[in-house]
């Protein structure tokens, strides 16, 4: 643990206990973020290893990862199908990277389309609740948590901390899948 890491400093840790009480919840959503009802970027005060510390928690759907991971093998089988294509992504300062082949964004595309609904068809990709600690973090402690749930809500963020705090939380290790239907909404389906 760095001395530098703020998130470990009392006075920063004061600040935030303060912030939190003036908002009346156990935690703070990080503004700065593009937070959305499948990902939301929040802090807050706990202990790790016996230690008052800061937590920079990032809260996922199961869905949204179910979605990426779909995306990611699509991405890499279209790179191999196409000499020249380089998959996008987002690079480490927020650009967006990538590349097409010239005239061959549509056939690229198409097939990335083809091998997203063989994977949801065949129910390829499964994923369960996961939380990953990172001791080492630029601030406090990072923590990374997907959950089964439709949606993030104040509620279900409120959950969580008090149960990780409390160390009730409990991860559900069900694999799930999803599915789009007609209409762009996707169902969930257990395993």
């Amino acid at each position: 643990m760095a001395t530098d890491n703020m998130g470990f400093d009392p006075a920063e840790i004061a600040e935030v206990k303060q912030k939190m009480q003036a908002n009346g919840l156990p935690f703070l959503i990080n503004e700065e973020e593009p937070n959305s009802d499948q990902f939301v970027h929040f802090s807050f005060v706990g202990h790790h290893e016996n230690t008052e510390v800061i937590f920079d928690c990032v809260m996922y759907t199961l869905r949204l990862i179910h979605n990426d991971k779909l995306i990611s093998i699509a991405e890499e089988e279209a790179a191999k199908e196409f000499p020249g294509y380089i998959p996008f992504d987002i690079d480490e300062e927020g650009n967006e990277v990538g590349e097409y082949p010239e005239g061959k964004e549509e056939d690229i595309e198409d097939f990335k389309a083809t091998i997203l609904m063989e994977l949801e068809e065949e129910e390829t990709v499964k994923v369960a609740e996961s939380l990953e600690l990172f001791p080492d973090w630029d601030y406090g402690v990072g923590l990374e948590v997907a959950l089964n749930v439709e949606e993030i809500t104040e509620q279900i963020i409120e959950n969580f901390v008090n149960s990780y705090k409390s160390s009730d939380f409990k991860l559900d290790a069900t694999l799930y899948t999803f599915q789009h239907d007609e209409e762009g909404e996707d169902d969930g389906d257990e395993d």
